[in-house]
């Protein structure tokens, strides 16, 4: 597999976000409110799921783009997908995750954008330009299935509400695989047990969950690639402009 060549940058003349690629470029509106940064986000290296939990509420409170906004549980039934322009990678390379977590919103003007704070691509990014960065989409990547993305779509306020980690997971040989968040395990409002995670990285089925249910409705709707733009914008409550 090669990463797709992909420029982003600012658009001087017209303040927009520009992706370019061969054939032509897209641009872009950069949401307001820039300094909601990466490096302002409470961040845990190898903890994105509740560096995600975090930064929701964040969202929430400055309202950027007057937005609803949702999380975005990526993995498949292997649990080994291929996510390009990682922090923890080679720039040529793809950086194999059993999960990784991401927010996203619409803003008024229906363009979606993505909030990953392990990735080298722009914070915020656009969804177009992310998903062309992060997985090759619409480059004519050739991803093997076994490696290719599935999304679960979960409302931020449902993410939030109903998040638990013991971080049970991120243990082996009487170790920690990576330095824990220096806070105690979140424990959402509405969560039924301490570590709700597994729940949200199964992403074998597509669709609503398997236990499908008021219960399990929090768990939102698990989609292939060529779905996600229109499970955001229906996440989101806002059509995405054309």
């Amino acid at each position: 597999m090669s990463l797709m060549k992909l420029h982003l940058g600012l658009d001087t003349r017209t303040g927009l976000l520009e992706l370019r690629r061969d054939g032509g470029s897209e641009h872009y509106r950069v949401p307001s409110r820039p300094e909601l940064r990466s490096d302002d986000a409470s961040y845990s290296r190898c903890y994105c799921e509740e560096n995600v939990c975090l930064l929701l509420p964040r969202l929430h409170r400055a309202r950027p783009m007057d937005a609803g906004a949702c999380a975005l549980v990526i993995s498949n039934a292997t649990r080994t997908v291929a996510v390009w322009r990682q922090a923890s990678g080679r720039p040529d390379a793809a950086v194999v995750w059993d999960y990784h977590v991401v927010a996203a919103a619409v803003d008024a003007a229906g363009d979606a954008w993505v909030w990953d704070a392990d990735t080298t691509l722009p914070w915020p990014c656009s969804l177009p330009a992310y998903l062309a960065g992060a997985f090759g989409y619409g480059g004519g990547t050739d991803v093997p299935a076994r490696l290719s993305p599935r999304f679960r779509v979960v409302a931020a306020d449902a993410y939030v509400a109903h998040f638990s980690s013991d971080r049970s997971h991120m243990r082996a040989n009487g170790g920690w695989l990576a330095p824990p968040p220096r806070y105690a395990p979140l424990r959402g409002a509405a969560s039924e047990s301490a570590h709700e995670l597994p729940r949200l990285w199964d992403v074998r089925a597509l669709g609503r969950a398997a236990d499908d249910g008021e219960a399990a409705a929090w768990l939102g709707d698990v989609v292939a690639l060529d779905d996600l733009e229109s499970a955001v914008a229906r996440c989101c409550g806002r059509p995405l402009r054309d």
